[in-house]
C-alpha cells in the first residue's frame, strides 16, 4: 500500500467523528446566536461536507445525534436575529477554531503514518496535496484559510526519529524509571508509568511519538493490564495536555458573576505561572482547592468543578472519586488553620517590605545611582523580587503596593494590570535566577563544540545558564549581583571566547531566554541588543590586548631564553649535576634577571611554566612558584648584602663586608666569592660551624634552587684547600731583590709582589719579610721602621699619633725575637740575589 493509500485510510477512519464536532459545534454557535435548532440543521444539511451524496437515512440520523453541548463557545445569548442562518458565514467565523481542531486531527494521521517508518517529508508533501481539508472547505472558508491550515500543521509537524534520538530519550526515561523504581520498594504501575511520561514531556521536552514509542516497547511496568498499552498512555496524556492547553488558553477576567469553572482555570493558571511548573500534582491541587474555598464556593461545587476539570484526576492509576474526595476532606481540616498563617505571613510580607525597601535606597546611595534616575517601574521590580525571594505571596505583594504606594495604587486605577505587571515580572526574574542556581548540566558544555551543541538541539539558553553558574561556584558572592547587567555582558564574552563562531542573534535569544535582569520591569525592550553589542566590543579589545599581550610575551620570552643561555654552564660546583639541577639553576638566574629588569611577576611565572617540563598545568605552575620564589631570595639576599653597614667583627659582618667589596669590584656575586669570603673567616679562627651558618642564611648563591647542604659543604672544603695552599705559600715565601734607590717605590713593590702571590689577608709577616728584604737592599733600619710606619696598612698613622707611632719598631723587635735563623735566611737571599743580577747581565 502506497503511502497516499494509507493516508487516505487513516483519514476515513476519523473523518466521521472529524465533522460531526465541526458540525456540532456550528449548531451551538447557532443557538448561542439565537437561531433556531430546524433552521441551523437546515444549513448544515445543505452545505456540510459530511452530508454530501450521503443516503437519507444517514442524514436523518446524523443531524437527529447533533445536540450542540461539545464545546463551550464563551458566547452571550442574544436576541432572535432578523436575518436567517449562514452556514458560510458561521464558518468563517470559527474558522480559527476549526483550523487549530482539523490540523491536531491532520497531526494524529501523521504520528501513525511516522510510526510505520514513512518519511517525514513524504508525509508533508502526502497533507499539503490531498488533505480532505482542502477539497471539503474550498468554497467555504475564505482563500487564506489554505495558507493558515498549512502554517498550523507545520508548526505543530511531529519530528521524525532517529534511532539516536530515540536511544536518548529511551536512556532518560529508563533512568528516572529506576529512581522511581528505587523509592517505591520497586513497586511499578500504570500511575508511577504515567508520572513519568508527565515529566518526559513537559521537564524533558521529548515529543509524543518518541513517548509512544517508549512505552510500547520499553516499560517497566510489569502489570500491564491494556492491550496497547503505548497507545494507551499516548491517548491519556494526549487528554491531559489539551486540559492544560484549555486552562493556559483561558483569559476571562474574574468578577462577581464568574462561575466556579471560570475560578478553577484561573486559580491553576495562575498557580502554574507563579509556581514555574508546566503541570500539577495532588499536593499543589490542594492549593486551587484552599482558593475555591477561600472564594466561598461550597464543597459540592468543588467536587463538581474538579471532576469536570482536574487534569489531575484523569490521571492513569488514579481514582478520580477517591481522589478528589480525599483533597477536599484535607484542604477543609487545614483550611481554618492557614487562614490565621495567611493573616501571619501578610504581617511578616508588610515587615519586609519596609525593610527591603530601605536596603535598597541604601545600595542605591553606596553604588551612586542617585544621580542616575531609576526609573520607578525597575525599582518596584526590583522591591518585589527581593520580597518574592523571601518568600512573600505574590497576591500579598500586590496589597503591600496598594497599600504603602499611593502613586502605584492610583496607576493600577488607570491601568488594572500595572502593579501585576511589576510582579509579574520580578516573579519572571525570581524564576530565572532560580533555573540559574538549580542548573545542574548533563553536558560538558566547555568540552564542546557550538556545532555539537546545535546538532543535540541544546538551546543556547542552557549554554548561558551553564556560564553563570560556573562563576557562582568559583564566587559564591555573584548571587548577589544576578540581578545587575554585568553578569549577562560577561557571560556573552565568555561564550564569545569559547565559541568564536556564535552570531550576536544567537547571543541575544540566550540572554531573552535566561538573563534575570532583562525579566525585570521597567528594562529597556532593546535591552539584550545593546548588552550583547557591549560584549562584542569588550570581547574585540580584549582580542587586541590579548594580540598585543601575546606579542609581548613572546618579546618577553625570546629575552628570558637570552638570559637563560648567558648563564648555561655557569653552574659551578665540583659535583656532577645532572641537566634538570642546570636547567634549573639557569631558569632561576634568567628569572632574577627579568625581575631586576621589573617585568611583572605574572608574566615570569607563566614564561616558568611554559619551560617547564612537568606534563600537569599545575605541577608546571608549582615549578613557576619554586622558581620565582628562589630568585626572590636570591635578590632579597644580594639587597642585603649590598645595604650592608659593619657593626661589629662576628662571623655574620666579616661575611657581608666581604661579599659587598668583592661585589663592588667584580659588579656580580659568584661562588667563588663564598670561597673566598669562607677562607677569611677561617684564617681569622671562625669555626666552620659558624661560617656554615652564615653561607647558608645570607649567601645568594646558597639562595639558588639545588643549592643546599653539599654546596656549603663544597664551599668549605674548598675554602680549607685554598688557605692550606696559600698558607704554605706564605711559609715557603721570600721577597725579590730589587733595585730601587727610593724606599717609598720599594716598599710599594714589595707589597704588590706579595699580595698579587699570596691570596691571604696582609699581616705583620709580610712586612717582616719586606723589611728584611730592604735591608738586603742595604736601606738602614731607622729608614725600614719609618717606612713601615709611616705606609704600611697594619700601621694605621694618623695626625695625632704619627710621631708617636712604633709599628717599624714592633716589627723589628719581632724579627729579633723570631726563632728563624736570620743568618740562615739572609744567605739564602743574598745567594738569590746574585742569580738575579746574574740574570740582568745576561
Amino acid at each position: 500500500m502506497s503511502l497516499l493509500q494509507e493516508y487516505q485510510k487513516n483519514w476515513l477512519n476519523i473523518k466521521d467523528d472529524v465533522y460531526f464536532v465541526i458540525d456540532n459545534t456550528i449548531l451551538k454557535y447557532g443557538l448561542k446566536l439565537g437561531y433556531s435548532d430546524n433552521d441551523i440543521k437546515q444549513e448544515i444539511l445543505k452545505n456540510s461536507p459530511q452530508l454530501k451524496n450521503m443516503p437519507k437515512e444517514y442524514t436523518i440520523n446524523y443531524l437527529s445525534k447533533l445536540q450542540g453541548n461539545n464545546l463551550n463557545l464563551n458566547q452571550k445569548d442574544t436576541s432572535i436575529p432578523n436575518d436567517s442562518f449562514n452556514y458560510k458565514k458561521a464558518c468563517n467565523s470559527l474558522s480559527e477554531a476549526f483550523i487549530n481542531f482539523y490540523a491536531k486531527k491532520e497531526i494524529s494521521v501523521a504520528n501513525k503514518l511516522l510510526d510505520k517508518n514513512y518519511p517525514n517529508l513524504d508525509i508533508q508533501n502526502v497533507i499539503k496535496n490531498h488533505s480532505p481539508f482542502f477539497s471539503d472547505f474550498k468554497n467555504i472558508l475564505p482563500n487564506t484559510s489554505h495558507v493558515n491550515y498549512v502554517n498550523a500543521i507545520m508548526n505543530k509537524f511531529p519530528t521524525q526519529l532517529t534511532n539516536l534520538q530515540y536511544k536518548d530519550h529511551l536512556n532518560i526515561y529508563l533512568k528516572l524509571a529506576k529512581i522511581e523504581q528505587a523509592k517505591n520498594n520497586n513497586v511499578f504501575n500504570s500511575y508511577v508509568d504515567f508520572k513519568l511520561a508527565l515529566t518526559l514531556y513537559f521537564d524533558k521536552n521529548i515529543p509524543m511519538n518518541s513517548i509512544k514509542k517508549i512505552f510500547s516497547e520499553a516499560t517497566l511496568n510489569k502489570n500491564i493490564k491494556q492491550p496497547n498499552y503505548g497507545e494507551y498512555i499516548f491517548n491519556s496524556l494526549n487528554k491531559i495536555i489539551d486540559k492544560y492547553k484549555l486552562i493556559n488558553n483561558f483569559k476571562k477576567k474574574l468578577d462577581n458573576n464568574s462561575s466556579i469553572d471560570e475560578h478553577y482555570l484561573t486559580y491553576v493558571k495562575q498557580y502554574l505561572y507563579y509556581q514555574n511548573k508546566k503541570y500539577l500534582n495532588g499536593k499543589d491541587e490542594q492549593q486551587i482547592i484552599k482558593r475555591l474555598f477561600a472564594a466561598k464556593f461550597n464543597d459540592k461545587d468543588i467536587k463538581t468543578v474538579l471532576y469536570n476539570n482536574s487534569p489531575v484526576a484523569l490521571e492513569p492509576g488514579r481514582n478520580a472519586k477517591n481522589y478528589i474526595e480525599h483533597n477536599i476532606t484535607y484542604v477543609q481540616k487545614d483550611y481554618t488553620e492557614r487562614v490565621l498563617k495567611a493573616k501571619e505571613h501578610f504581617n511578616n510580607v508588610s515587615k519586609w517590605f519596609s525593610e527591603e525597601r530601605k536596603n535598597i535606597d541604601e545600595l542605591i546611595k553606596k553604588d551612586n545611582l542617585k544621580n542616575k534616575k531609576m526609573p520607578d517601574i525597575f525599582y518596584y521590580g526590583l522591591l518585589a523580587k527581593k520580597l518574592l525571594e523571601k518568600g512573600a505571596y505574590p497576591q500579598y505583594i500586590v496589597k503591600c503596593f496598594e497599600g504603602e504606594i499611593p502613586s502605584l495604587k492610583a496607576k493600577q486605577s488607570e491601568n488594572d494590570n500595572y502593579i501585576y505587571a511589576i510582579v509579574d515580572g520580578a516573579q519572571k526574574a525570581t524564576y530565572a535566577q532560580k533555573a540559574i542556581l538549580s542548573y545542574i548540566s548533563p553536558y560538558k558544555f566547555p568540552e564542546m563544540e557550538l556545532s555539537e551543541i546545535k546538532a543535540k538541539n541544546i538551546p543556547l539558553a542552557e549554554v548561558f545558564k551553564s556560564v553563570i553558574k560556573e562563576r557562582i561556584d568559583i564566587y559564591p558572592n555573584t548571587t548577589l549581583n544576578l540581578s545587575k547587567s554585568f553578569i549577562d555582558k560577561d557571560a556573552c564574552v565568555k561564550l564569545l571566547n569559547r565559541y568564536p563562531d556564535i552570531t550576536q542573534n544567537e547571543l541575544i535569544e540566550a540572554v531573552n531566554s535566561a538573563s534575570v535582569y532583562n525579566q525585570l520591569p521597567g528594562v529597556d525592550r532593546d535591552y539584550s541588543l545593546k548588552i550583547v553589542q557591549e560584549a562584542i566590543d569588550k570581547y574585540n579589545e580584549a582580542n587586541l590586548f590579548i594580540e598585543n599581550e601575546r606579542e609581548q610575551q613572546e618579546n618577553l620570552k625570546n629575552d628570558f631564553l637570552l638570559y637563560k643561555a648567558v648563564n648555561l654552564g655557569d653552574l659551578d660546583i665540583e659535583e656532577n649535576h645532572i641537566e634538570e639541577q642546570q636547567k634549573e639553576y639557569c631558569d632561576c638566574k634568567a628569572a632574577i634577571t627579568m625581575i631586576n629588569k621589573k617585568v611583572s611577576e605574572v608574566d615570569i611565572k607563566n614564561i616558568l611554566a611554559d619551560e617547564s617540563t612537568e606534563k600537569d598545568l599545575s605541577d608546571k605552575y608549582k615549578y613557576a612558584d619554586y622558581i620565582f620564589e628562589h630568585a626572590k631570595k636570591v635578590i632579597a639576599r644580594e639587597i642585603q648584602i649590598l645595604n650592608h653597614l659593619p657593626i661589629k667583627k662576628d662571623a655574620e659582618n666579616i661575611y657581608k663586608q666581604y661579599m659587598k667589596d668583592d661585589y663592588l669590584k667584580k659588579q656580580y656575586f659568584s661562588p667563588e666569592a663564598d670561597i673566598n669570603a669562607a677562607k677569611k673567616m677561617l684564617n681569622d679562627n671562625i669555626s666552620e660551624q659558624d661560617i656554615s651558618i652564615v653561607i647558608t642564611k645570607h649567601s645568594p648563591i646558597a639562595a639558588e634552587p639545588k643549592r643546599n647542604m653539599p654546596y656549603i659543604s663544597y664551599i668549605l672544603k674548598k675554602a680549607k684547600l685554598d688557605l692550606e695552599l696559600e698558607k704554605e705559600k706564605l711559609r715557603n715565601y721570600q721577597p725579590r731583590i730589587r733595585q730601587e734607590t727610593n724606599i717609598t717605590d720599594a716598599y710599594k713593590h714589595h707589597m704588590d709582589d706579595f699580595t698579587s702571590i699570596i691570596d691571604l689577608p696582609y699581616s705583620k709577616i709580610a712586612d717582616e719579610l719586606i723589611a728584611k728584604a730592604m735591608l738586603i737592599q742595604k736601606f738602614s733600619q731607622s729608614e725600614v721602621e719609618k717606612t713601615l710606619t709611616e705606609m704600611s696598612p697594619l700601621s694605621a698613622p694618623t695626625p695625632s699619633n704619627l710621631l708617636n707611632n712604633t709599628y717599624g719598631k714592633e716589627v723589628f723587635k719581632n724579627l729579633k725575637n723570631n726563632k728563624r735563623d736570620i743568618t740562615q735566611e739572609n744567605t739564602l737571599i743574598r745567594s738569590r740575589e746574585r742569580e738575579y743580577f746574574k740574570d740582568k747581565e745576561c
